[in-house]
């Protein structure tokens, strides 16, 4: 099977490094219908039988290992695509040749969505012609409080796009308004039966108690 470059379920998050981004990833994913970064569990979410929480548990999953292990953990497109955006940059078909299966089966598939994440301003992923970026804006305080390098891309991104207030995290209504606004986006309909309300209220404080964990001066101990 070969990759579909015009895939329209590929959503590119595009931040610089630090800025909080995985954490959306995370909240978008109390969707059934959006995938978390990580090939098994991703698999074990497409199945037609699949626990409608398991978004939200495995966010949850993630903060507990941050917790526990005192130090930053996170899903990332390496584990879900076997290759990262910025692979790229040194080589215009790493993905073509890094790529795992499960990615080739993900760019023909039209039910879920999935992420790939660009750090950089150069709209790496031009060539998944149909892809959907969430550029992040308003993240500067995450950088500064995680002591990590303040930096805001200076681009203008190509093809559908749409911001996302990172500002927004530190009031309930704000940020749940700014979810549901992707939501609509993507045309997709938030059941008001999973309580994603209560859910999103959960997983942003969660992300305030622990954002901080695993980023030391200058930098982090692992992870974007």
């Amino acid at each position: 099977m070969d990759i579909n470059f015009e895939t329209d379920k590929l959503l590119v998050l595009n931040y610089p490094e630090g800025a909080g981004g995985k954490f959306i990833s995370l909240a978008l994913g109390l969707h059934p219908e959006i995938l978390i970064q990580d090939e098994k569990l991703a698999g074990l979410q497409m199945r037609d039988n699949a626990d409608l929480l398991m978004g939200y548990n495995l966010a949850m999953k993630a903060f507990s290992k941050s917790i526990n292990g005192d130090q930053h953990f996170e899903y990332g497109c390496g584990q879900l695509a076997g290759f990262r955006a910025d692979m790229l940059i040194e080589d215009e078909k790493a993905d073509e040749k890094n790529c795992n299966d499960f990615w080739r089966e993900l760019t023909n598939q039209k039910k879920f969505y999935y992420f790939l994440i660009d750090h950089t301003d150069k709209n790496l992923l031009a060539k998944y012609t149909k892809r959907k970026t969430i550029r992040l804006i308003n993240y500067d305080w995450i950088l500064q409080d995680r002591k990590w390098q303040d930096k805001t891309l200076a681009h203008t991104t190509d093809g559908e796009c749409i911001t996302f207030d990172m500002q927004s995290i530190k009031d309930n209504k704000a940020f749940i308004d700014e979810i549901y606004k992707i939501f609509d986006w993507l045309g997709m309909k938030a059941k008001n039966s999973l309580g994603y309300s209560v859910q999103l209220e959960t997983l942003r404080t969660k992300f305030l108690e622990t954002y901080q964990i695993g980023f030391n001066e200058g930098g982090m101990n692992e992870g974007r």
